[in-house]
């Protein structure tokens, strides 16, 4: 049960045709009971912490539409985020790394090998150029580089409030330097209070019982003072870390709210739950007026401790302790009286609000782990808080830590259950609408060797659902698979490189096209690894002034990417491509030109006409054809035209062969073409003429040649213009 640990130059275009490993914890959680019971802000030079800087990344917030919650941006955008785990949480009892500011000012500390992951640093801050070699220790500018938009940053308890009561600046001063580091790069960050078996306190010094019970550890959370065993013995039922004795007692003590006997100090109450809720409210507050901060991930993973009930777990504990959470920090009460300062953590009432009233950054919060081997969540989803700004953050990690993996051990594209990817995102959504949030999939990842058949279908998936996503992790000592870069080589004794190789061609299957911000509403969006092309296809539903950047779409296309062939079909016209300089990344601004269906393609003309297949049948029952491509098209030229014209043909026709619903926004020629699908038309024919389309690259002659005779198989249903 191992796992992982794990501006711009611009050019004008004229609508151009252009992851020491770790013990495996929450992966397998309760396989076995389940077996047996059923501001910052990109500046010019350096901004020092606790200085206020003029922030530039537009605040996130969540918005309902129509089938879901989605995350936009100030101008009503919906916004896709991309991005990996960058760990500052701390695994180890001894020797641990240094979060210390100043050992990273303009410098990057000596990598161990006994690090579980090496030291995160941005040598060239203040320099928008820095160096991406992985041997320069620029590591936000490195996921700048791969066209990530956004980390997870990781973050311990134990370090945050090491002394009881005492919120650690000195913590906080590092989180804020990388924030700052993060702003320089106009990348996103969500800050995760992450455990994993609640403590690296819990450390066991038990004999075994036979090979039934074996001695366990945790790993991070906890500082040492809110570790409440009660003597149970750290001890691991069939060396199940999630079955370890002393892990679900402290975990117990923790949802019961515990009091410790420690000073209160800063804490709004004595017990652990009281200690850990000023924790997050240290956070909000050194973050307040930060929109580079999305928002504060409650809790990594949590385990039930000894409630092992699944549905009495989430709606007892887990879910009363995260609205407790909320009410503290955003000063929502959900419709009732706020508790006594001298008992504040009661069901019957609203925590106390803590005064920092920060309604602006999102609340994320995480299922029970027992879904990470089911891929559903056992717990009646339904609203928990009034705040609006929630976030919900399941992990996926199909056919790797689910039951058909950890327990049946059946090959995994040979697997009974889950029946296939996209479950965990289908059952993620839906869990998502119930509890009223958004969602956002904060880890997912796979060694190296499963990169070929695990990362591009969880990637394809992600696409499928239209979620932005975390890959776990950015970088890892030892010889664990699963971050983005192999393992530093060593130099003598304990001391080893900075940083190892890029994990190559996992970084050409992360690095994808991926709309940025949306104008109007996403329907969907497909990247094609191999073939390095893309299709996004949207919905606009007001026109946007070309060159009005803060409100135009906005797609990404990596430096992998190397073609120029981009078009842009619909109620919408290609505004520019902006360029980065530093590594030919590439930004795509489209203006939708009123209301409809617009498509923004990238590449291969036939490969993204496969693409726009597969948006089509993500739609299962029902897709609407592209108004874009109906005879009132503002095709420049006739042949342009005519090509539209076959395509949205081809996308029909394969539509109706495979049984699956057509309506159309359009009033003209798509509309016309649904009416056809229900009549006669010999479909064998349109389909051979289509082929010649795509395959023999006629002349426009020869393509309104063919378009006549299509019209000329139903006459009185379809009509060709002299256009």
């Amino acid at each position: 049960h191992t796992t992982h640990n794990t501006q711009h130059t611009t050019y004008n275009t004229q609508h151009t045709t252009q992851y020491t490993t770790h013990t495996m914890t929450t992966r397998l959680a309760w396989a076995f009971p389940l077996c047996a019971a059923l501001l910052l802000c990109t500046v010019a030079a350096r901004v020092n912490i606790g200085e206020q800087a003029e922030n530039t990344l537009p605040w996130l917030s969540v918005k309902k539409v129509e089938d879901r919650y989605i995350i936009v941006d100030e101008s009503d955008r919906e916004v896709i985020l991309r991005g990996a785990n960058v760990e500052l949480e701390r695994r180890e009892l001894n020797n641990p790394r240094p979060y210390d500011p100043k050992e990273y000012d303009g410098k990057c500390p000596p990598n161990y090998r006994y690090y579980e992951e090496g030291p995160f640093c941005e040598v060239d801050y203040g320099n928008e150029n820095a160096d991406v070699d992985p041997q320069k220790m620029n590591d936000m500018a490195q996921i700048r580089h791969l066209g990530f938009n956004v980390i997870r940053l990781c973050l311990t308890w134990s370090e945050l409030e090491e002394q009881p009561g005492v919120y650690n600046k000195m913590y906080l001063d590092r989180v804020e330097q990388v924030v700052n580091w993060a702003t320089e790069q106009r990348v996103y960050v969500f800050l995760d209070l992450h455990e994993d078996l609640y403590s690296r306190f819990i450390v066991s010094h038990d004999k075994p019982i036979g090979k039934v019970l074996t001695p366990g550890d945790g790993q991070d959370g906890a500082p040492e003072w809110a570790v409440m065993t009660n003597g149970w013995p750290a001890l691991s039922f069939m060396g199940i870390g999630n079955l370890n004795f002393a892990m679900m007692k402290a975990f117990s003590n923790f949802w019961e709210n515990a009091k410790v006997d420690v000073p209160q100090g800063e804490a709004p109450g004595l017990g652990l739950q009281d200690h850990y809720i000023g924790a997050v409210a240290a956070l909000a507050k050194r973050f307040y007026n930060c929109s580079t901060v999305i928002g504060i991930e409650i809790m990594n993973e949590p385990q039930p401790g000894t409630h092992v009930e699944p549905y009495h777990f989430a709606s007892k504990y887990l879910y009363p302790f995260y609205r407790r959470v909320i009410q503290a920090v955003t000063g929502v009460r959900d419709g009732m009286p706020t508790c006594p300062l001298d008992n504040p953590n009661q069901d019957v009432c609203a925590y106390p609000d803590l005064g920092v009233r920060d309604t602006r950054h999102a609340m994320i919060f995480e299922p029970n782990s027992f879904r990470n081997i089911l891929d559903f969540t056992p717990q009646t989803s339904r609203p928990f808080s009034e705040f609006k700004n929630l976030i919900y953050a399941p992990h996926t990690y199909t056919h790797i830590f689910t039951i058909d993996q950890q327990v049946f051990h059946w090959p995994a594209n040979n697997s009974y259950y889950p029946p296939n990817f996209d479950m965990a995102y289908i059952t993620g959504r839906y869990e998502a609408n119930q509890m009223r949030s958004a969602l956002l999939i904060t880890e997912f990842g796979c060694g190296e060797d499963q990169d070929s058949y695990h990362l591009t279908n969880f990637l394809n998936a992600q696409e499928k659902a239209r979620v932005g996503s975390a890959f776990w992790s950015w970088k890892a000592n030892g010889n664990g698979q699963w971050s983005m870069f192999r393992p530093a080589a060593l130099i003598q004794g304990d001391l080893i490189e900075p940083s190892g190789p890029i994990r190559s061609p996992r970084n050409l299957m992360l690095m994808r096209i991926a709309p940025r911000a949306v104008a109007g509403s996403l329907l969907g969006y497909r990247f094609n690894h191999v073939t390095m092309s893309g299709v996004v296809v949207a919905e606009s539903n007001a026109p946007v002034t070309v060159g009005d950047e803060e409100h135009e779409t906005v797609i990404h296309v990596p430096h992998s990417v190397s073609s120029t062939n981009i078009k842009v079909t619909g109620g919408a016209v290609l505004d520019k491509i902006v360029t980065d300089p530093r590594d030919q990344n590439r930004l795509i601004y489209v203006a939708p030109t009123g209301t409809g269906v617009y498509q923004i393609q990238i590449g291969d003309d036939s490969a993204c006409a496969e693409l726009a297949l597969e948006i089509m049948r993500d739609q299962h029952s029902h897709i609407k054809l592209l108004s874009s491509l109906s005879s009132e098209s503002t095709s420049e030229s006739v042949q342009q035209k005519a090509q539209e014209l076959c395509t949205a043909l081809k996308m029909f026709i394969d539509a109706v062969e495979q049984g699956i619903e057509v309506v159309t926004d359009s009033t003209s020629l798509v509309e016309k073409l649904v009416h056809l699908g229900k009549g006669s038309i010999d479909m064998i024919r349109v389909k051979n003429l289509l082929i010649k389309v795509f395959m023999d690259h006629p002349s426009a002659e020869d393509i309104l040649s063919i378009i006549q005779s299509i019209s000329r198989t139903c006459p009185n249903q379809l009509t060709v213009s002299s256009q």
